[in-house]
């Protein structure tokens, strides 16, 4: 039991791993504890009626008073400690604190969604309601039904929370400059306010101007208004969502809004689809707006280019004949380097194209496949493909490859590079795929060494 007290008090940490005669123990619970408060659940029942053991817990998490002895939970110190180190340690406090106003007062100030725990006579206090929402203005919803109604204590936490305007009064909700505060503070509260407010042109332009996607809680005429897109679009290019066919089709809009998220393209007109510049300025920001343009904007090598680079992904939506373009293939492999582009199998024939393949093992396993001896038959490209082969991992599986081809140009360039590293493999060696384990061991460990 000693050396298990020694071991636990040098490591507390790994209090959770400790055998439960150590949870008896004051010194070793002490120590638990001043690591991490809530360790005090697993203490024994008497070391949870220790006032220095509790008063430790709570003051590194104010969460361990759940676990305190009813007298600490009722003593007024203990419990202020917790209160202060953590508001929601009120829900733990005995009942006679949890209407002891100062003690509130601490727990709201720290985090005003303690207010929940609160007796109802002082959620209906002013000065603890105002503590608390300026703390977190969410917690206006356990206000009292009055100062729900008390234009003082709702703007101070809409302030500090504009959805709290979802928890004020009616009246409240009409309140002009209460909504405009509320929705420069988050958009999406325009929901909540009145139907009148939500066709007032000042009110809707500052939530949408805050969240573009507050746009759907508008008024049908607000929703469809051309500046009032326009601006909603500037902030949430997917606010297209909302508006008229005829606004779908404004090039000025839907530019706007692809300028924010490419994405929009979804919403806008067929016409606009097939428009160079818009799918253009949509992919330079999101490659897969790509799928949204027309037919032919999927075969054009500056749209494609433009969306690979932004995310190579969006490859998969380009035309076949450009992805299996070798051309355009070793253009794109400089800005799409994760091998994403040799999975179309696009031809390899020429040396640039080869070298530019061997950068990803997608690349070479698909060179190697098609084993061209006009590449690999020369010495020096199978010098590089064995090396690449060797970096990423997979040289038994190109050597597979190769000697299952069983082309003479590829072997004899082969035997050529083996030769250079001072490998001497039978003919018959070559002969059979089944030995190229052997063989790629052989050439990875004297490749290795002549690194």
């Amino acid at each position: 039991m000693i050396k298990r007290k020694e071991a636990a008090l040098r490591n507390p940490s790994n209090c959770y791993n400790w055998s439960c005669e150590l949870w008896t123990d004051r010194d070793c619970v002490l120590a638990a504890v001043r690591v991490n408060g809530r360790a005090l659940e697993y203490a024994s029942k008497a070391l949870c009626a220790d006032r220095e053991v509790i008063l430790t817990a709570v003051r590194q998490n104010g969460w361990a008073l759940e676990y305190a002895g009813d007298d600490l939970r009722a003593d007024r110190e203990t419990v202020l400690t917790a209160v202060r180190q953590n508001g929601d340690a009120l829900e733990y406090a005995g009942k006679d604190l949890r209407v002891d106003r100062n003690v509130v007062l601490a727990a709201v100030r720290q985090n005003g969604h303690a207010l929940k725990f609160a007796c109802d006579e002082l959620r209906a206090d002013r000065e603890v309601v105002l503590a608390a929402v300026q703390q977190d203005g969410n917690a206006l919803q356990y206000a009292s039904d009055d100062l729900r109604s008390d234009r003082e204590a709702v703007l101070a936490a809409v302030r500090q929370y504009g959805w709290a305007l979802a928890y004020a009064s009616n009246d409240l909700r009409a309140d002009r400059e209460m909504v405009l505060t509320a929705v420069q503070q988050n958009g999406y509260v325009l929901r909540h306010a009145s139907e009148d407010l939500r066709a007032d042109r000042e009110v809707v332009l500052a939530a949408v101007q805050r969240n573009g996607a507050a746009l759907q809680d508008a008024s049908e005429g607000l929703r469809t208004d051309r500046e009032m897109v326009l601006a909603a679009a500037r902030q949430d290019g997917w606010a297209l969502l909302y508006d008229r066919d005829d606004l779908r089709a404004d090039r000025e809009v839907v530019l706007t809004a692809v300028r924010q998220d490419g994405r929009a393209l979804e919403y806008a007109s067929d016409d606009l689809h097939a428009d160079r510049e818009v799918v253009l300025t949509a992919v330079q920001q999101n490659g897969g707006a790509l799928y949204f343009a027309s037919g032919d904007l999927h075969a054009d090598r500056e749209v494609v280019l433009a969306a690979v680079q932004r995310n190579a992904w969006a490859l998969q939506f380009a035309d076949k004949t450009l992805r299996q373009d070798e051309r355009f293939v070793t253009e794109l492999a400089d800005v799409c380097p994760s091998g994403r582009i040799w999975r179309y199998k696009p031809q390899v024939t020429s040396a640039e194209t080869a070298q530019k393949a061997m950068r990803s093992k997608e690349g070479l396993l698909l060179l190697t496949k098609q084993a061209r001896v006009s590449l690999l038959g020369e010495p020096a490209m199978m010098k590089e493909l064995l090396l690449s082969a060797l970096e990423q991992g997979c040289i038994e599986e190109t050597l597979q490859m190769l000697i299952a081809k069983q082309k003479k140009g590829i072997l004899d360039a082969l035997r050529t590079v083996m030769a250079w590293y001072g490998v001497d493999v039978p003919t018959d060696t070559l002969s059979n795929e089944e030995n190229a384990g052997n063989v790629s061991d052989l050439l990875a460990s004297v490749m290795v060494k002549n690194a």
